[in-house]
């Protein structure tokens, strides 16, 4: 899968773990900033999910497989919709 996409997940040990079946064998992915184009390291972009720790995410960015590129979070959840999110999903809190 990829292209622009927007998607919602669980960050889980530091993970961001996607919350919609997507046809992908692993479902965790990694963020970065940097645009595919950027002709840097994705991890030299990667975004720091440690604050959002069990918290569900919105997600625009570009699909690159184990990494979104020129990724932005633009919502967070609360504690009660990260759960229901989780457990929709199938999930559990970690």
């Amino acid at each position: 899968m990829n292209g622009t996409f927007k998607v919602m997940g669980v960050v889980q040990n530091g993970k961001f773990r996607l919350s919609v079946p997507s046809g992908r064998a692993e479902l965790s992915v990694r963020l970065t900033s940097n645009s595919p184009q950027a002709g840097m390291p994705p991890e030299t972009g990667e975004i720091d999910l440690s604050p959002y720790e069990g918290i569900a995410l919105m997600v625009v960015g570009e699909d690159q497989g184990a990494w979104i590129y020129s990724a932005e979070i633009i919502d967070t959840a609360g504690p009660i919709l990260s759960a229901v999110v989780e457990r929709l999903s199938g999930q559990r809190p970690a």
